[in-house]
């Protein structure tokens, strides 16, 4: 009897699902110039390491879903993606943080794909892979494709801000199609755990 409890537990703590933010990269976490393609010109954008670490602390998962459609029109490489993400977790390390996942679509917006926001698949496969439950979790992005793309996923909460391209999406949301906007990510994280905000 007690042998058969222990397997029991064991199974339920194998399919246990678990939360994630996730996050769009440029504009959201650093500073946008355009085709980013060379690690050196990496720049996060302000109090991105200490809002990444509260969520962490949180036990949330954290996993970029971006569009790089960069590498489909030739001015990105796949390899200089992949260093750029290095960098990033090289900068994120010294606020004793890292992304744990990168999930990038590749492809133009004429190719109709069905990974590029704010179509699902980005956030879908990645839950598939990593044993994430959707419903749990949170979209944070600068825009409206990136709030899309949370809700059609079935995220608990889309939360924008306004670094970025933010201020201008801002003015495109409906309140009804967004739970919340912070000036910064620091400011969402503190939204999404309940903690005391300064301001919004």
């Amino acid at each position: 009897m007690e042998v058969g409890t222990k397997k029991v537990r064991a199974s339920e703590k194998q399919v246990m699902k678990k939360k994630a933010i996730f996050l769009d990269r440029d504009g959201t976490l650093n500073f946008d110039p355009g085709y980013l393609n060379d690690p050196d010109k990496l720049e996060l954008l302000p109090n991105v390491g200490e809002a990444l670490l509260l969520f962490k602390n949180a036990g949330y998962l954290l996993v970029i879903v971006t569009n790089q459609s960069g590498i489909g029109r030739g001015f990105i490489t796949k390899e200089q993606l992949n260093s750029v993400h290095l960098k990033m977790n090289e900068i994120l390390s010294i606020s004793g943080v890292k992304i744990d996942f990168f999930e990038a679509c590749h492809h133009k917006p004429e190719d109709k794909c069905d990974c590029r926001k704010p179509k699902a698949n980005l956030l879908i496969n990645a839950a598939n892979k990593y044993n994430i439950d959707l419903q749990a979790s949170v979209m944070v992005g600068d825009r409206v494709t990136d709030m899309e793309a949370g809700k059609n996923a079935g995220c608990k909460k889309v939360a924008m801000v306004r670094t970025g391209d933010g201020l201008v999406n801002e003015k495109m949301t409906c309140e009804a199609s967004i739970d919340f906007i912070g000036d910064d990510l620091l400011v969402v994280a503190k939204w999404v755990l309940g903690l005391k905000n300064e301001h919004s």
